[in-house]
């Protein structure tokens, strides 16, 4: 219907589960920095990175498992689920006081439940919309730019007023008021109902998809967009901090970076409908990875808010971007989820991976080797925008 109260009402899910779900990821650096100084004192950065490279890694892992069921079942089963396993989630890491107890309960439980409020939404405006299909995503996902300026605010003024428990608790009941919006307003269009009935049960997976070159290329180039993607959003509290930005702005600087990101997601993919998806992609992820380049140059803090604002703005256009460049590759529209969750499910394991690196790369040199994580995630970027723009040729 590319429009209509009902197709617009799902974009209204999809914002509120993109809120709850990659907007709490982003909110893992105020996480990251308080465990470091505070519940997980001893423990290194690399050590505390694994948790939030877990919950990078549940978030998209878990789509191998629930693309399949939103294609048989449709969105309602997933969304319930996930309203309150992430309310379960963020109970048990209210508990946790060790290190295996918090990596099990926010890395594994809340990321799994964060990864059921991501691809649902997704998959559904994908069918709702055609022509407007990069502003509708656009649009939902500036919800997890939104989500990385509030939950960041939200976390520092309990953890300073209330206990780390009750932290987590309040955490759990904002997501338990805000995810029923999404299990009441994101559904499949009556169309694809019809067809999913008439076709009966399908394969689990969808690993044929796999024979078609220009899927297989894009997933391959989706994992190094996601090694490239999560490192700063992990770290950017520090990176602000190696720059001179003073302690208290450093806890809020990731919500001052979502600030820039949400004008990305919102505007980028809007200006996309007349230049392009694929074109406007490429574009922004290499803007992305000059900008990241850019701190290589930095000798101040007003520079380093400078350079956070291009990448902030560039890295949330490029998140709204690649989602919507995936409907051209599926070779089987019918099996969206299946082949959406195959894609994410290969990118997570490098996902989990790069805070470690990243981490890893710090401890090389006593002062935080900055230099060398920027070329890394702006390698990773800058090799995505090549991949894209020879896939896009070809």
């Amino acid at each position: 219907p590319d429009g209509g109260l009902a197709a617009w009402s799902v974009v209204l899910g999809g914002f509120v589960t993109l809120f709850c779900s990659f907007g709490f990821l982003n909110n893992f650096a105020a996480f990251q920095t308080y465990y470091f100084t505070n519940t997980l004192r001893g423990y290194s950065n690399s050590d505390i990175a694994w948790i939030g490279a877990m919950q990078s890694f549940t978030i998209l892992s878990a789509n191998l498992v629930l693309g399949p069921i939103f294609d048989r079942h449709g969105p309602r089963p997933l969304l319930i689920g996930a309203t309150f396993t992430f309310a379960f989630g963020c109970m048990m890491t209210s508990l946790a006081s060790k290190y295996y107890q918090i990596f099990l309960a926010q890395g594994v439980v809340v990321g799994a439940s964060l990864g059921a409020a991501f691809i649902t939404p997704m998959a559904c405006i994908m069918q709702w919309f055609d022509k407007k299909r990069p502003a509708a995503l656009g649009i939902a996902i500036s919800g997890s730019s939104i989500g990385g300026v509030v939950w960041p605010i939200v976390t520092k003024t309990l953890l300073d007023n209330v206990s780390f428990g009750w932290t987590w608790r309040a955490l759990g009941f904002i997501g338990l008021g805000l995810l029923p919006i999404a299990v009441l307003t994101v559904r499949m269009p009556p169309h694809v109902i019809e067809a999913k009935k008439k076709r009966g049960p399908q394969p689990i997976l969808a690993l044929e998809a796999f024979k078609t070159p220009k899927y297989t290329a894009f997933t391959a180039v989706y994992l190094v967009f996601a090694m490239g993607l999560f490192p700063l959003l992990f770290y950017f509290p520090e990176l602000t901090g190696h720059y001179g930005v003073s302690t208290d702005l450093q806890f809020y600087s990731i919500s001052i970076l979502n600030a820039f990101s949400f004008v990305g997601r919102m505007g980028l993919p809007i200006l996309a409908q007349f230049t392009g998806v694929w074109n406007t992609s490429i574009a922004c992820i290499a803007l992305c990875a000059i900008s990241v380049f850019a701190f290589m140059a930095i000798d101040s803090p007003a520079g380093s808010v400078v350079a956070a604002g291009a990448f902030g703005f560039t890295s949330g256009g490029a998140l709204s971007l690649v989602v919507a460049c995936v409907p051209a590759v599926i070779p089987n529209f019918q099996k969206l989820g299946a082949s959406m969750g195959q894609i994410f499910f290969v990118a997570s394991f490098f996902a989990l991976l790069t805070g470690p690196i990243a981490g890893w790369i710090l401890a090389t040199s006593p002062t935080g080797n900055w230099i060398a994580v920027e070329g890394y995630v702006g390698g990773c970027l800058m090799l995505c925008a090549i991949g894209l723009a020879l896939l896009r040729h070809h």
